[in-house]
C-alpha cells in the first residue's frame, strides 16, 4: 500500500472524527479537546498525504517528520486531559506538558537524523517519556485504571514502531509502520475520547 493512500485514509478517518466531536454535546465550561486533537491530526494526515515537508532517508525512503511536529500539539493536549483525569496538581500538569513537547521534538529530530544522532535523540525522548509516565503514576490510581491501556498500548508502542521503522533501524517496511501509526492514532485519539466522555 502506498504511503499517500494510508495518509488519505487517515485524513478521512480524522475528518469524520472531527465532525463527530464537533457535533457531540460538550460540557459548557470545557474546551473541546477531542475536536482540537482530531483537527490537528487531520491536518497532519493531509500534509503527509500531499507529500509536503518530507525528507529522504539514506535508503531513499520518504521520512514524514511532520507527524512528530503535529504530535507536539495533539499529544500535549491529550496529556493535559490525562493529567486532569488522574488529578495531578497544576505544577505537575505544566511539567507534563513540557516533557510531552520535548519527547515529540526529539522524535522529530530523530526521524530526520541517522546513526548516533538518531540514537541520541531517541534516548533523550525515551528519558523524557519515562519522566512523563512517572508523573502520571503520581496521580490518582483509581482514576488511572480505566485509561491505562491507552498509555501502555496507545503511547508506549509509538517509540517501538519508530525504532523498527525506516526512521529508526529499518527493520519493518514503511507501509507497515504507517499502518501501525494510524491504528495507534485512532486508538489513542479517537477511541480514548469516546471512552472517557
Amino acid at each position: 500500500m502506498e504511503p499517500s493512500t494510508i495518509f488519505a485514509l487517515g485524513a478521512v478517518i480524522f475528518a469524520i472524527s472531527s465532525i463527530y466531536f464537533y457535533v457531540r454535546p460538550q460540557k459548557r465550561d470545557t474546551y473541546n479537546s477531542p475536536l482540537l486533537v482530531s483537527l490537528i491530526t487531520l491536518v497532519s494526515q493531509c500534509v503527509m498525504a500531499a507529500g509536503l515537508l518530507v525528507s529522504t532517508g539514506s535508503d531513499g525512503e520518504q521520512l514524514h517528520w511532520t507527524r512528530w511536529a503535529a504530535y507536539i500539539a495533539s499529544c500535549t493536549l491529550l496529556m493535559w486531559v490525562i493529567a486532569d483525569r488522574v488529578m495531578l496538581s497544576l505544577k505537575h500538569k505544566i511539567e507534563l506538558m513540557y516533557l510531552t513537547a520535548i519527547t515529540m521534538v526529539t522524535g522529530a529530530f530523530a526521524s530526520v537524523t541517522e546513526g548516533a544522532a538518531m540514537v541520541l535523540f531517541f534516548i533523550i525522548g525515551g528519558f523524557t517519556y519515562v519522566l512523563m509516565m512517572r508523573l502520571i503514576w503520581m496521580g490518582n490510581m483509581n482514576k488511572l485504571y480505566p485509561i491505562k491501556k491507552y498509555i501502555y498500548f496507545g503511547w508506549s508502542v509509538f517509540p517501538l514502531v519508530f525504532i523498527l521503522s525506516p526512521e529508526g533501524f529499518g527493520i519493518i517496511p514503511l507501509a507497515l509502520a504507517l499502518v501501525i501509526y494510524l491504528v495507534l492514532d485512532i486508538f489513542s485519539k479517537i477511541v480514548f475520547y469516546l471512552e472517557i466522555k
